[in-house]
């Protein structure tokens, strides 16, 4: 048994059995989900199979002032409805990139296509890499779809690759900046990564591997 605020708004009592509304329902599942890239995936799926929208979430969490890790949901859903991912690029930036020591990259880099100019979340130009910053929740069932392959082939034409990050791979910092440095060695990177800590998958990346690939063997394959 718990206590609730604002039952009327909460709960659908005419219904048969009576429930609770969908979005608060979800908003329960993810306050008590293991981690935070368990939340994120619950707000995904939710919003994925259509039963409701990041607006709807967002103001049914309005409604729930002390609901546990109601800051993170919170600024997830207010870039999600308002259309900006600016946390995620923060989080990426300063928990991946800088945290671990990864080149500098270019940011909103334009990129003139045939029919129109795109522009790239983070490229590392020198290595031919792109790193799109995908924050959109339950997307992979609309148009933005094919429009993000569309781009992702246009990168591989022009010998690019893309890697397309999400929340969840954000959430776990340390295992996408090792990632991140398998290919940027791979790519003719030869500078080091930094660990954060004891538990970094960087240090066991840096422990395991035996170092940055060749340079020049690189760009003799990609010639």
């Amino acid at each position: 048994m718990r206590r609730v605020r604002d039952f009327d708004g909460v709960a659908l009592m005419h219904l048969s059995p009576p429930r609770i509304r969908v979005e608060h329902a979800v908003l329960d599942v993810a306050s008590q989900a293991p981690d935070d890239a368990g939340a994120v995936s619950v707000l995904s799926d939710a919003v994925q199979s259509r039963r409701t929208t990041p607006d709807r979430l967002l103001d049914a969490l309005k409604r729930r002032p002390r609901l546990a890790r109601r800051q993170l949901l919170l600024r997830l859903l207010v870039d999600v409805s308002s259309g900006a991912f600016s946390a995620l690029e923060h989080r990426y930036l300063r928990d991946v990139e800088r945290r671990h020591g990864l080149p500098t990259a270019s940011r909103q880099r334009r990129a003139r296509r045939e029919k129109a100019v795109v522009f790239r979340d983070v490229s590392y130009p020198e290595f031919a890499v792109n790193v799109e910053l995908d924050g959109r929740l339950g997307h992979e069932w609309t148009e933005d779809g094919w429009d993000d392959l569309d781009r992702d082939i246009d990168a591989l034409v022009d010998r690019q690759v893309t890697v397309r990050v999400r929340w969840r791979q954000i959430l776990d910092p340390c295992r996408l900046a090792a990632a991140l440095t398998r290919l940027l060695w791979a790519r003719g990177w030869t500078g080091r990564p930094i660990a954060c800590g004891d538990a970094c998958a960087v240090g066991v990346l840096l422990r395991t591997h035996p170092g940055p690939a060749d340079a020049a063997g690189f760009h003799a394959a990609s010639a």
